[in-house]
């Protein structure tokens, strides 16, 4: 043995009695083991697995396992005693974790394995026939999962963060429990080497009874991360587990403890980080651990009403997005160099106008203003870019600029698939539908399960004319999320391009009864009981018309009413009000089928000539991938 390998050996041997002085500790794991070693958690994940192909947390385990096949062959105790003598928290998690590695129960390890020199040979011909039916079986079970792997498209390296439960002792505490998801979200997305799927993807499982491998089927992900926040003033508790779903084990089951402070997060996120890291071995780049370490800001308030304000942004009511903009301002004030505070009012003040609360006119000194003050506090965050990347689209007409910034978005953070989706409507706007189709298909192929990628991709699908497809994504997103407004929009136009006016109809009940309109709806049962379809919309068109007077109408809903009612010139009019207004949805007249009447029209075409659409495919160089 030379002096390398007697060096490994004594390691493996150091490692193997430190592991074993902890059995009686059921919290012992791998930092623990790291900081007893005196080695970096990276440095340890390489050596293990240059010398025993197994990870840190894989090693401990089998060690505990082989430690208790012994204590079981000398019948110290019960197979369940036995399990907590040797660090196992659970007796029905050590059955499992023990048959999988023998591949068979700890009640028949006395039988099996043979005793020291003793074994006779008639003994050893069965322990051996007994190994070859074992490797079979171990060969066969291999390939059933492989197979089941290939047709799952379960990706190896794949994870989703589940909702956190909120355990904090008062009630206004919810906000932290979503915060910590989506900064550990956060952090993981910055690693291209793994797949991550959104937490609007997750959501439907915040109150599921589904087990985890019936998640991981649905989202085709190999690995579940959840657990519990408890927040109690100045102090924070964070219990997370991180499970196989394919064999449904637990991986490891941490307890975070630490004052409530920036630096107390951020060491909790960074650890979590790093153990999903190295549990998946996984290649993390140096800017990728320079991202995950970097801090925002180091003021803790600052980060508190950052995180409320996002807590009641994910809501997108009306009175949610107030409550928003009220926390991102408090966040601004309290650290006026905090990027993402500004990036919050950015978005608040685009939402007002993208909801039709609000005109473009009225809302564009404050989305500016926010904008470029974000944008010069941190140009790195992915999350202002593909701000920068909406604006100039649907606010500022500025497509050279929108499609640089996408592609920025997308090059930092490659799984986004919310901003692939936009992306793939502004594609469609600048007439390259070839293009946008590519980035709606990654999009839905990254997060098939999240709503606002499903319903952005239902319009795309309405953009192209496949309305069957259309209705069959929006009908079954609609089972899930019934008052998506955005699918309901979708799902209308599409009933009115297939001349189903009797859904259509209904439909937008639906819709205008998710807004909480009810005198719309009054004027739309009305117009209906007068004349039809084409009455209904006539007279909802006519209700909004008169309610301008008051209040802030969007021009380009009044006009999408009297087109499906057969008015043209009165839509043409409303089109031009839209372009004056500077409308975001005025940017879509070009590719949505239900103008399709008005293309020849003088008035229809000027306003495309001046949106400067579409252009040609060669103004731009364009990034699909």
């Amino acid at each position: 043995m030379d002096f390398k390998e007697s060096m490994d050996h004594q390691l493996l041997k150091k490692l193997e009695d430190i592991v074993e002085n902890n059995f009686s500790n059921e919290n012992f794991g791998v930092e623990e083991l790291v900081r007893e070693v005196g080695m970096s958690r990276s440095q340890m994940h390489r050596k293990l697995r240059t010398l025993t192909n197994k990870s840190i947390s894989q090693y401990i385990r089998e060690i505990r396992l082989e430690k208790a096949q012994k204590m079981l062959q000398q019948k110290v105790g019960t197979s369940a005693e036995i399990s907590f003598l040797v660090g196992f928290n659970s007796p029905t998690y050590f059955n499992k974790c023990f048959h999988d590695y023998y591949g068979y129960p700890p009640g028949k390890a006395c039988n099996i394995t043979p005793t020291n020199s003793s074994l006779k040979h008639s003994n050893l011909l069965k322990y051996i026939l007994f190994s070859f039916a074992l490797l079979a079986v171990v060969v066969l079970s291999s390939i059933i999962a492989l197979k089941r792997n290939t047709e799952t498209n379960i990706i190896e390296k794949s994870i989703a963060v589940l909702p956190f439960a909120d355990m904090s002792p008062f009630e206004d505490q919810k906000y932290f429990a979503d915060a910590i998801q989506d900064d550990i979200l956060t952090n993981l997305q910055k690693v291209g080497d793994l797949r991550v799927i959104s937490r609007t993807s997750t959501e439907q499982y915040r109150n599921s009874s589904k087990n985890a491998n019936e998640i991981g089927s649905e989202l085709k992900i190999k690995y579940l991360l959840e657990g519990s926040t408890r927040k109690d003033n100045n102090q924070i508790i964070l219990n997370t587990k991180l499970i196989n779903t394919q064999d449904q084990s637990q991986i490891w089951v941490n307890q975070y403890t630490s004052e409530y402070t920036i630096n107390g997060l951020l060491d909790i996120q960074k650890d979590i980080a790093a153990n999903i890291v190295s549990e998946l071995a996984m290649n993390i780049t140096p800017k990728e651990v320079v991202e995950i370490t970097q801090v925002k800001t180091n003021n803790i308030e600052a980060y508190d009403y950052y995180k409320r304000g996002m807590f009641y942004w994910y809501q997108l009511s009306k009175t949610s997005i107030k409550r928003a903009h009220q926390y991102f301002e408090l966040a601004r004030e309290k650290d006026p160099n905090y990027a993402l505070a500004y990036a919050g009012i950015a978005k608040v003040w685009g939402a007002y106008v993208q909801q039709g609360y609000m005109s473009f006119d009225e809302a564009k000194p404050k989305i500016q203003e926010a904008s470029d003050k974000a944008l010069a506090l941190d140009t790195s965050l992915v999350e202002i870019h593909y701000l920068l990347a909406i604006q100039n689209c649907w606010w500022k007409w500025n497509w050279e600029v929108s499609v640089r910034e996408f592609q920025k978005t997308i090059t930092l953070r490659p799984n986004f698939a919310e901003a692939r989706a936009y992306y793939s409507h502004t594609l469609n706007i600048l007439g390259y539908p070839e293009e946008a189709d590519i980035q709606a298909k990654k999009a839905m192929e990254i997060e098939s399960f999240n709503p606002l990628v499903q319903a952005i991709y239902g319009q795309h699908l309405n953009f192209m004319n496949k309305n069957d497809e259309a209705i069959k994504v929006m009908e079954n997103l609609l089972i899930t999320d019934p008052r998506n407004d955005i699918a309901l929009s979708n799902l209308r136009s599409s009933y009115h391009n297939k001349k189903m006016y009797e859904k259509a109809i209904d439909t937008w009940e639906k819709f205008l009864t998710v807004r909480k309109d009810y005198s719309s709806i009054v004027a739309l049962k009305r117009g209906y009981k007068e004349g039809g379809y084409s009455m209904a919309l006539q007279r909802t068109a006519e209700h909004f018309i008169a309610r301008s007077d008051t209040s802030f109408v969007s021009p380009w809903q009044i006009a999408t009413l009297y087109i499906r009612a057969g008015l043209k010139q009165e839509a043409l009019y409303w089109l031009e009000k839209a372009f004056e207004y500077h409308d975001p949805n005025i940017v879509y007249i070009g590719i949505d089928p239900i103008f399709n009447d008005l293309r020849d029209e003088h008035q229809f075409k000027n306003i495309l000539t001046q949106l400067n659409l579409p252009l040609n495919s060669n103004n731009f160089d364009l990034d699909t991938n």
